[in-house]
């Protein structure tokens, strides 16, 4: 199975990073925790699941927070879209606790609009997300826009001490907290937590400096990153970099293109 990088048009990087696909999806592939999501689109329904939870469905819905997902393969086209951390709440529809670490199928979360663009892309290439990114344009932005910046004032500042998160938002410890926890279905330190090993994997790809990459991330020393990334990934941070396909996957400046 060869993974390609997909091109995303500029319109629409204010919602969706970055893209792969394929022409046949024959692997097992294992998605990993982080701290967005993504749109996993096929030309027929393919099985995922992580732990008791399964779909069958051609367009998902992934948010992993802990564990992986299990994508089983379908010898099919298929499309993967990442969507930005501060606009998943936004695509989920208000529905984030919802969807984390369940596999959501599409249709049961987007209405017709939103769906009936997608599966065209195999046919029609990036004018279909073009189009999709007009549709979601439409959807009312203000609506969510709380939930919005506070996710994305902690993804940036994720070594920021909840009081101090609250005191930017200026409301109080306790309700920040409740309130992240009931829109994106996962507490502010956990996510922030997330967020500082997903650093920490992204600057030791790039730079090749495990231990600079740990302490630039908040971390106090190895053994202290190692055990919070067993917590999260469920796997030694020597194994998941030794995998070329979470290197192909976090590596922005890496190869276009993956043979597995």
């Amino acid at each position: 199975m060869i993974l390609t990088k997909t091109i995303i048009p500029k319109e629409l990087l204010w919602a969706i990073s970055s893209g792969w696909e394929t022409d046949c999806f024959s692997s097992l592939l294992n998605l990993k925790p982080g701290t967005g999501a993504e749109l996993w689109l096929s030309t027929k329904p393919f099985h995922v699941q992580n732990g008791n939870n399964t779909t069958f469905s051609n367009m998902q819905l992934l948010t992993p927070r802990e564990g992986a997902f299990i994508i089983s393969p379908n010898d099919e086209k298929l499309l993967v879209l990442r969507i930005r951390h501060s606009k998943l709440y936004m695509l989920s529809r208000g529905q984030t606790n919802a969807t984390v670490d369940k596999p959501v199928d599409l249709h049961a979360l987007w209405s017709n609009n939103l769906l009936k663009y997608l599966p065209r892309y195999f046919e029609l290439g990036c004018e279909v997300l073009r189009g999709f990114n007009l549709l979601l344009k439409m959807l009312p932005v203000e609506k969510y826009e709380l939930n919005n910046n506070l996710i994305e004032y902690v993804y940036t500042n994720h070594t920021t001490k909840v009081c101090d998160v609250a005191l930017e938002f200026k409301y109080s410890q306790r309700y920040i907290q409740k309130r992240f926890l009931e829109a994106h279905g996962i507490t502010i330190k956990k996510y922030q937590l997330i967020c500082r090993l997903e650093t920490a994997i992204k600057e030791t790809i790039q730079n090749g400096d495990m231990y600079g990459a740990i302490l630039n991330a908040g971390f106090y020393d190895q053994s202290h990153f190692i055990k919070s990334f067993k917590i999260i990934y469920l796997s030694t941070p020597t194994s998941f970099l030794s995998d070329p396909v979470n290197d192909y996957f976090y590596n922005r400046t890496g190869p276009t293109y993956l043979k597995i």
